[in-house]
């Protein structure tokens, strides 16, 4: 390598990616980019698709949240498969969600909602072995490093309501957008404040 230049500025801007813990990648938005990417991949090899999430909590890579209208049996699953083996999504996943399209999958209070109440653990649980992933995985055991072998399992939650009783599953039970922004109207000015000291 030659190098002719140096090219720099007073009082740069930087993002800031440091390799940590927690939200290391958000200034740089790349679970948002990759969700946005999977999306696109998905919509062609199924239908349904209202939404798609990667948390970056867990890295911005590792756990994605897909949500659905449910069109018929087997839909969920189906759409869970396609992420496992979407090129945009595939590497290095761990955790594949889906949910039905009244959550947002960006929502992780929601999200956990759906896995509390609409996840049927008996079934709806599984894990594929052989996932791709690479040798920075550090669960990967030194007998896998040593003969090559870089692939995990990943676990698949199917948090939506089953198919074949759709209809009579129980209602979800909300409050609706206009109740909540006249109670935000009229009692907004408590929330803010702290219940215990009542500062703000």
């Amino acid at each position: 390598m030659r190098v002719t230049s140096v090219m720099h500025r007073n009082d740069p801007i930087i993002t800031g990616a440091a390799p940590s813990m927690w939200l290391s990648h958000y200034t740089l938005a790349r679970h948002a980019h990759r969700a946005a990417i999977t999306w696109n991949e998905l919509d062609t090899r199924v239908p349904g698709v209202k939404g798609v999430w990667f948390l970056d909590e867990t890295g911005g890579i590792t756990t994605i949240i897909i949500s659905i209208k449910q069109l018929y049996g087997g839909h969920a699953k189906q759409t869970a498969l396609a992420a496992a083996s979407a090129a945009s999504s595939a590497f290095h996943l761990c955790w594949i969600i889906v949910v039905d399209d009244d959550i947002d999958p960006s929502n992780l209070s929601e999200v956990q909602w759906a896995m509390a109440h609409r996840c049927d653990t008996e079934n709806a649980v599984e894990v594929i072995k052989g996932g791709w992933t690479s040798p920075l995985k550090p669960v990967l055991s030194p007998e896998k490093r040593n003969r090559g072998d870089f692939t995990q399992g990943m676990v698949i939650i199917l948090a939506c309501k089953p198919y074949y009783w759709i209809k009579k599953f129980p209602p979800s039970v909300k409050t609706s957008p206009e109740l909540l922004q006249k109670v935000k109207d009229k009692w907004g000015s408590y929330f803010s404040k702290d219940l215990k000291t009542g500062k703000s």
